[in-house]
């Protein structure tokens, strides 16, 4: 009886673990082939996500039975375009760090121009 139980816990315990899996890459501009430090990576509206490190690497564990077809995983980064895809179509290679590109965005700044007028100075921002 005591073994009959201890392998039903057993399985139960497989299946949760078979369900976690391990999402990782490592992002690079695709201009320079540079990889992409403190990179975001997290799943939209979930509260689950991750930063790249200073080699551009990221691990995020995803509990597949979480999610539903509309979860999406972004990866961003200031002055870079930002990514999004589907959970349920990632890619869980194991023992690798499959390359994940990130296109160049030109970001448009307002022209400022400084005044000076004797004691005071203005700020200026045209449009």
């Amino acid at each position: 009886m005591k073994y009959w139980v201890l392998s039903i816990v057993f399985c139960l315990f497989s299946i949760v673990l078979i369900a976690q899996k391990d999402y990782k890459g490592a992002v690079y501009d695709a201009k320079t082939s540079i990889p992409l430090p403190y990179v975001n990576i997290g799943i939209q509206n979930k509260g689950i996500g991750t930063v790249s490190d200073e080699s551009g690497l990221f691990h995020l564990e995803i509990n597949t039975a979480d999610f539903s077809p509309v979860d999406t995983l972004v990866i961003s980064s200031i002055g870079y375009k930002t990514i999004k895809r589907a959970v349920l179509d990632l890619e869980f290679v194991y023992n690798d760090y499959p390359k994940i590109l990130m296109q160049p965005k030109l970001i448009a700044l307002e022209e400022v121009t400084r005044v000076s007028t004797g004691e005071k100075s203005a700020v200026l921002i045209s449009k």
